[in-house]
């Protein structure tokens, strides 16, 4: 085998970045469950570690936040992001020279803490002394276009591609910051000679207060490998056996090299042909009869046709094709649905009811136990009766509970809020959820977070879950009540909390906290000795299940005798 260039080998490193996700998303299908390979958060960078453009980061500059910081999120990531990232690393590194930059963006979906990322596309920039601008009327248009085919994905942060965060990556984060609240960073490096763990890592950012000021620090997060079938059959298909330390290559690969091969060939061959006639031409050669009718008979084999009839038969018939292989493919789709929900309908009658979700820890079943064995055969009632049940819900869970009850209420697609305003007594004497004020048509006003209009987005209409809860009380006040809220109030609602006596607000997520609207909440909070409390549930979820009472089987009372 010939020595390979280095530019070569550089590109082979980036497709052992595609093997390691393929393997790893092999071992994904053995799994019961999504979530596969567990990424472990990179070490912390030493100041003046290299930056993007290989330069240092200034001395003493520390943009990782300290170890004792929880990060609020999980991280789900899908082999096909890093196959798009690999791959735009490699297109931009063969155009633009060895040590190119790489920007893109990330889409998913996210559902409470846990963050999918399922997909991605490139970003436009531009290097303004010395630092890169992120083109936002680019990737508008983007986010505009993938819209239209994946509108169920929203933008959830950036990638680019390098080893370490460093100083310059904080100045890019707070540009993303503007389309996003709160992004994510992912880094993949792509000359990583590791070849035992994924080159990956992924951060997510808080403000922190550093000598007196407000720095955006980052804050690793662990993610996991998530991968449905199809992906899976996919993604290794294209990158299997592509490493450096194996001759093979994928099916795809091989069939390619083949292509190329023939089309070399036929190349090469008609170049004789027509250095032959050249020849002729000019004289340098006698004719030879059958050679030239072998070149014209050649020539005419595969004419160009420019017919119109031709062209809509050729096109018609493409699509008919195209149209048989799709019906065959919703065929097999359907045949798989169909053996699923038949497969799930033999569960279901084995169970004889729905699955009992109290097997699992992180939930709480609200409502009373199973009965025992010698309570459902008509025994006497087991001692359990006499003594008070233990695993019901404390105060805390409770109120916040019924706040992200009233956040059911809420009409807005992205962010539904609830507060729940409790008194001293632990009486509850307000309730309220964001939306519109009373009288605004739900279907009139706009829901949009981003619009070249500000009068087409819905901050300057929405009332907050915490104003709406103090409108909302059943009582002359809310002095020294607790207010429990889902989200960490902004600067306008913390004012009107101060001003109603509100003494504690316990909420659930801060994932504002780097924005100005909640740092100046929390500068007044502190100034007006309101106590501010996060959350930490005990339970992941509390299930409420209306079924757990068998109406059919209460005793009603006696039919009212009928006049004779």
């Amino acid at each position: 085998m010939s020595q390979q260039p280095a530019e070569e080998k550089m590109d082979v490193d980036s497709e052992g970045v595609l093997a390691a996700a393929a393997s790893t998303s092999s071992a994904a299908a053995a799994a019961p469950t999504a979530s596969t390979s567990q990424g472990s958060p990179p070490p912390v960078p030493a100041a003046g570690t290299s930056g993007l453009s290989g330069k240092s980061a200034p001395e003493g500059k520390n943009v990782m936040a300290g170890s004792a910081t929880v990060p609020s999120v999980t991280c789900s990531l899908h082999p096909l992001v890093i196959m798009n990232i690999s791959d735009h690393w490699t297109r931009t590194r063969a155009q633009k020279g060895s040590k190119p930059l790489a920007f893109g963006a990330l889409i998913g979906k996210q559902k409470g803490r846990n963050i999918e990322v399922m997909n991605s596309f490139e970003l436009k920039y531009d290097i303004i002394n010395d630092d890169v601008v992120i083109m936002m009327d680019y990737y508008h248009v983007k986010e505009e276009q993938y819209k239209q085919v994946f509108s169920d994905l929203d933008f959830l942060g950036w990638y680019t591609t390098d080893g370490v965060p460093t100083e310059k990556h904080i100045n890019i984060h707070k540009q993303i910051c503007e389309i996003n609240e709160c992004p994510i960073m992912l880094l993949l490096d792509p000359l990583s000679r590791n070849m035992n763990q994924l080159p990956i890592s992924v951060y997510e950012s808080v403000i922190d207060i550093v000598q007196g000021d407000a720095m955006m620090l980052f804050v690793p997060l662990s993610y996991t490998l998530a991968t449905e079938e199809a992906e899976r059959i996919g993604v290794d298909h294209v990158a299997r056996m592509s490493t450096n330390e194996s001759d093979e290559n994928s099916t795809v690969v091989e069939h390619l090299l083949a292509q190329y091969s023939a089309i070399k060939m036929l190349n090469s061959r008609v170049k004789i042909v027509l250095a032959y006639i050249k020849a002729v031409e000019s004289g340098q050669l006698e004719p030879n009869q059958e050679i030239l009718r072998m070149a014209y008979s050649l020539s005419r084999r595969l004419p160009v046709v420019q017919n119109p009839a031709f062209k809509e038969e050729f096109y018609t018939q493409s699509n008919d094709v195209g149209l048989i292989t799709y019906l065959g493919a919703l065929t097999k789709v359907s045949n798989d649905m169909n053996q699923l929900v038949n497969k799930f309908n033999v569960l279901y009658d084995r169970q004889g009811m729905e699955p009992d979700y109290r097997e699992n820890r992180s939930t709480l079943q609200i409502g009373k136990p199973e009965k025992s064995e010698m309570e459902t055969n008509g025994a006497a009632s087991s001692p359990r009766e006499n003594h008070k049940r233990k695993d019901t819900i404390d105060w805390t869970e409770y109120f916040m509970a019924m706040a992200f009850l009233a956040a059911k209420r809420s009409k807005d697609p992205s962010t539904q809020v609830g507060a729940c305003i409790v008194n001293e007594d632990k009486r509850v004497v307000g309730l309220g959820y964001n939306g519109f004020p009373t009288g605004c048509n739900d279907d009139e006003f706009p829901w949009s977070k981003t619009s070249s209009d500000p009068l087409e987005t819905k901050y300057l209409y929405v009332c907050h879950a915490e104003v709406n809860a103090i409108l909302n009380k059943n009582s002359a006040d809310v002095k020294n009540c607790t207010m429990y809220v889902a989200l960490f109030p902004c600067n306008e609602c913390a004012k009107i909390i101060i001003q109603s006596s509100i003494r504690e607000v316990v909420y659930m997520s801060d994932k504002h906290a780097h924005k100005e609207h909640t740092i100046a909440a929390k500068r007044m909070f502190d100034a007006a000795g309101v106590k501010y409390t996060k959350y930490q549930p005990r339970h992941s979820r509390i299930l409420i299940d209306f079924t757990e009472i068998d109406w059919d089987s209460l005793n009603q009372l006696p039919a009212t005798p009928v006049k004779h």
